[in-house]
């Protein structure tokens, strides 16, 4: 929150809204932050205990780990989201819009050549008829 030039940090989560941010107002926003961090926080844990258990995969359990810590830090900090450890899966994220493109081209290409094979039928069709 902001007073005058001086910006004011609160050394509790919901100090901002008298620690109660369901039925007082929030002017900064900062529940919906939070809400968004503790999400961040669980999905990543999440990712971490999948990796751990079912794939057994340590390079992308260290890497949820790693997102954990990133979300846990982003928490204490207002207005920085939790999510901000995703930028490095950014590249991923335009690849696979990349192939869901071309994979959209191909299937207007399909539907393209099945009606173009569609109406040749008909026309041949027409031409036997008479």
């Amino acid at each position: 929150m902001r007073l005058g030039l001086v910006a004011v940090s609160y050394a509790e989560p919901y100090e901002y809204c008298a620690n109660d941010p369901v039925n007082n107002w929030d002017p900064d926003g900062l529940f919906w932050d939070t809400i968004f961090d503790i999400g961040s926080v669980v999905i990543d844990t999440g990712r971490m205990a999948y990796h751990a258990v079912v794939t057994g995969n340590t390079k992308k359990m260290n890497a949820a780990r790693a997102d954990v810590a990133i979300d846990i830090v982003a928490m204490a900090i207002p207005f920085l989201p939790a999510g901000i450890a995703k930028v490095r899966y950014l590249d991923d994220i335009v690849d696979g819009t990349k192939a869901l493109d071309k994979g959209l081209d191909g299937a207007k290409a399909t539907d393209k050549a099945a009606d173009s094979l569609k109406k040749k039928k008909q026309r041949h069709w027409r031409k036997t008829k008479k």
